[in-house]
């Protein structure tokens, strides 16, 4: 299950709005709307950090890229069409990717520039076959309604790809739908916020989970309420690796567009997802093998060079007996690398994800872990779920500032965006920690790198410590944490979790100070059924 930079990356909030007069609920009156909030949320401006404001100048840019991408008149300023459109019920998700997250920015280029209207951040699923779970219905129409309109949602993308969707009961899926309120475990900057408003949101592969506001009316063939199929249609769209499109009436435009009876994919989103996936033609099913008769014929060749005898008589050369190759002896292939037991490891490194779910790493090795457990399908091999990363890693994090996560390992840092690397830097400045053991993200935005008995602040920006920042240590600001911790996370139950051995602390912010009763073995508490535990770990037994 796996923020509003952090939504970018790997996250990304549902579509939906209405508009006037077509639906329900654009009779309501507009909510306040703060414009800067918007903008920012929405990936227009940077998030910057408390106490410093944007200037007019870029306000004013941001607000004609807004404009640009929703095809208003162009002014630059909040009038009252501008802050109208941004005060309807819309998609969660950022129309722009942050500043420097080498996202390339296509859903802002000029309407005119077709087709290169639609976006495409980066994210696509490793295989064709996918398998999709329904947790859970809406109230609001009957549940084989729901299972069908999901069933016509998918069709729709695998009717121009060569991909292919199968529902599953089992708790193996790849894409997995639910219907929440409220703050539902995606974190507080993604709770729902009652009718209008974000009616759903979805995440980018290799997450892909999607879902939908229950406060919201779901409806089916009717222009009243919120049509599922219409936005079931865009937020897979989401979750198959497509952002939005500037394009008016693309499926993928970040604005809901009301019930239509002829409801299909525009040419621009089929444009945008085949530049991931391919046409269904490029789909090669595998074919039996045809069995065939054999006939052996016998030929005569005549000799292609001849020697003349003395006497006239032509005969046929020899030809040169070849040397029989000596076959070269096999390339020695490297011993894969075992597979760490969970239950009896230690972590080099763990971060909690956009999505809630919390990233433990071994070596070359990753587990996801989630309500259950282990994910299905973990561990997997790093690499082959980042691009590049350390053969090892000696802390990692994911700020919720920004929405970047970094890896570290010795004097190197690696920043990605999602599964993407995007630098890898070698810092060289004397007051750096020579190896950092542990990241942590605080509540104020600013990253903690943790080294033997001390603490410093990382600087997002320049990817090294604050200018003339010293290490402090840690015991001052987490009493009772040893030194050497190896490894430490936010927990979405807002506590923090100091790994060191096989071990782990709570620690309470609120109370500042370890939980009583800890340390605790990590298992089974973070690994579920997979070392004894029940089903439910790790967010039940952590508490």
């Amino acid at each position: 299950m796996i923020g509003t930079n952090a939504a970018v990356l790997l996250l990304l909030l549902g579509w939906c709005s209405s508009i006037e007069g077509r639906i329900r609920h654009t009779k309501e009156k507009a909510r306040p709307l703060d414009p800067d909030a918007f903008l920012t949320k929405f990936g227009y401006l940077e998030v910057l950090p408390r106490g410093i404001f944007h200037e007019p100048r870029t306000r004013n840019e941001a607000i004609r890229n807004f404009q640009r991408m929703v095809g208003l008149p162009i002014t630059g300023r909040p009038d009252k069409r501008t802050l109208w459109k941004m005060g309807q019920p819309r998609c969660g998700l950022p129309d722009k990717a942050p500043v420097g997250s080498g996202v390339p920015a296509a859903a802002l280029t000029d309407p005119s520039n077709n087709p290169m209207n639609y976006y495409v951040p980066g994210f696509k699923w490793p295989k064709h076959d996918l398998k999709y779970r329904v947790v859970n219905y809406s109230p609001d129409l009957y549940w084989g309604t729901q299972r069908d309109t999901f069933r016509k949602a998918f069709d729709k993308w695998s009717q121009v790809t060569p991909l292919n969707f199968r529902a599953v009961e089992t708790p193996d899926q790849d894409i997995e739908i639910k219907f929440a309120a409220g703050n539902h475990g995606d974190g507080s900057r993604n709770s729902f916020d009652g009718p209008g408003g974000v009616l759903a949101h979805a995440y980018y592969p290799e997450v892909g989970d999607t879902h939908f506001d229950e406060d919201e009316t779901w409806t089916d063939e009717t222009s009243e309420g919120t049509n599922l199929l219409n936005v079931a249609t865009h937020e897979l769209g989401h979750a198959l690796g497509l952002g939005h499109s500037n394009v008016p009436h693309a499926v993928m435009a970040p604005y809901y567009q009301g019930y239509d009876p002829y409801f299909k994919l525009q040419d621009d989103d089929i444009r945008a997802i085949q530049s991931l996936y391919g046409s269904r033609q490029d789909r090669t099913e595998p074919t039996p093998p045809v069995a065939t008769t054999t006939t052996t014929t016998t030929t005569t060749t005549t000799p292609r060079s001849t020697t003349t005898l003395t006497s006239g008589e032509v005969t046929p050369s020899p030809r040169p007996t070849r040397r029989p190759k000596t076959p070269r002896p096999p390339k020695p292939t490297k011993k894969p690398t075992p597979v760490p037991n969970p239950c009896k490891m230690k972590a080099d490194a763990v971060y909690q994800a956009p999505d809630q779910r919390v990233f433990m790493f071994r070596g070359q090795w990753v587990w996801r872990l989630d309500d259950a457990g282990v994910t299905v399908g973990y561990p997997q091999r790093a690499a082959k779920l980042f691009e590049k990363p350390p053969r090892s890693l000696g802390a990692a994090v994911y700020s919720t500032r920004t929405g970047y996560t970094y890896f570290f390992k010795r004097n190197k840092v690696f920043k990605y965006y999602g599964y993407r690397r995007l630098i890898k830097k070698k810092v060289t400045s004397k007051g750096y920690p020579k190896a950092p053991q542990a990241a942590l993200i605080g509540r104020d935005g600013r990253i903690y790198l943790f080294q033997g008995a001390y603490y410093w602040v990382f600087d997002e920006a320049t990817l090294d410590i604050v200018a003339d920042s010293t290490p402090r240590p840690i015991s001052k600001m987490w009493p009772g944490i040893p030194p050497n911790v190896e490894a430490v996370t936010r927990y979405r139950d807002g506590n923090i979790y100091f790994f060191k051995g096989r071990k782990y602390r709570k620690f309470s912010e609120r109370l500042r100070r370890v939980v009583d009763g800890y340390p605790k073995k990590m298992a089974p508490a973070w690994y579920g059924a997979l070392c004894g535990g029940t089903a439910r770990a790790p967010r039940l037994q952590l508490q």
